[in-house]
């Protein structure tokens, strides 16, 4: 490829920059600007959370979902590829 093609390209990626820099910095021009109490402090679903944040699991979780994620890669894509008609059998499916 010699330069005189890329030039689209060049411009497009600049737009797209010169595109997102504006959007940027026209919000940070005109959003509000309040600093209250209520807005500083962590908040889940309109309830304050309390205690600690961390939850420990137990192994049988993890095994749960290790196994799940592996019946779901083992069985559940190639049957959707089968049904999207992407995955073929090797021998006569009748």
């Amino acid at each position: 490829m010699d330069s005189g093609s890329l030039w689209p390209l060049a411009l497009y990626f600049g737009l797209v920059a010169l595109t997102a820099a504006a959007m940027v910095g026209v919000s940070a021009l005109l959003g509000q600007r309040h600093r209250e109490h209520a807005t500083t402090e962590p908040c889940e679903s309109g309830i304050v959370s309390t205690g600690p944040v961390r939850l420990r699991l137990s192994v049988k979780f993890y095994l749960v979902a290790v196994l799940f994620v592996m019946f779901d890669l083992l069985y559940g894509v190639p049957i959707l590829l089968m049904r999207l008609k992407l995955w073929t059998c090797s021998r006569r499916c009748s």
